[in-house]
């Protein structure tokens, strides 16, 4: 009998150009803006208002066997102020945001799949996030809110380890 030495065989997924990533519609999926205690709060909210941001964005294929997603970045803002006749911060606004696109990829055999849905289109989203945004803070007469950019590969890195550590 001879030793036949087995060749293990590695086949390496393509990497897809974030080129090839199709954007066929974007939309507004949900819009909320609520200003609390108005009018007076109008009158005591200053251009430097506290304005917290939190982000998230989740994918969704939509159909299977179908290299067709739908990804949404879920944005909310907040400010808060501490009122001199208050001792708990009062709340001045909240605006949540929902935006969606419909986006398609070239093939569902890629190892960058997760990066393009989770990092790519949101940056190819964000540019109108941020209008929109700072069109509502407008309209609404509150401090304008403009957005710095996000860093949507530190954010999916971030929701990958707590996704980890949760199993």
């Amino acid at each position: 009998m001879s030793n036949k030495q087995h060749e293990e065989k590695t086949f390496f997924l393509p990497i897809i150009p974030v080129k090839d990533l199709v954007t066929n519609i974007e939309y507004i999926r949900e819009l909320n803006v609520k200003i609390f205690n108005t009018p007076k709060v109008f009158l005591k909210v200053s251009p430097k208002s506290d304005i917290t941001v939190t982000v998230n964005v989740n994918a969704q294929q939509i159909e299977k066997d179908y290299p067709q997603f739908e990804i949404i970045v879920i944005l909310n803002c907040t400010s808060q102020k501490q009122l001199e006749d208050d001792d708990e911060p009062t709340s001045i606004f909240e605006i949540d945001l929902q935006y969606g696109a419909v986006v398609t990829l070239p093939t569902l055999k890629a190892a960058n799949i997760e990066e393009l849905l989770m990092i790519h289109a949101p940056e190819l989203l964000f540019p109108e996030i941020r209008n929109i945004i700072l069109n509502i803070s407008r309209t609404s007469n509150l401090p304008s809110i403009l957005l710095q950019p996000i860093d949507f590969a530190e954010l999916w890195k971030e929701k990958k380890s707590t996704l980890k550590n949760k199993d």
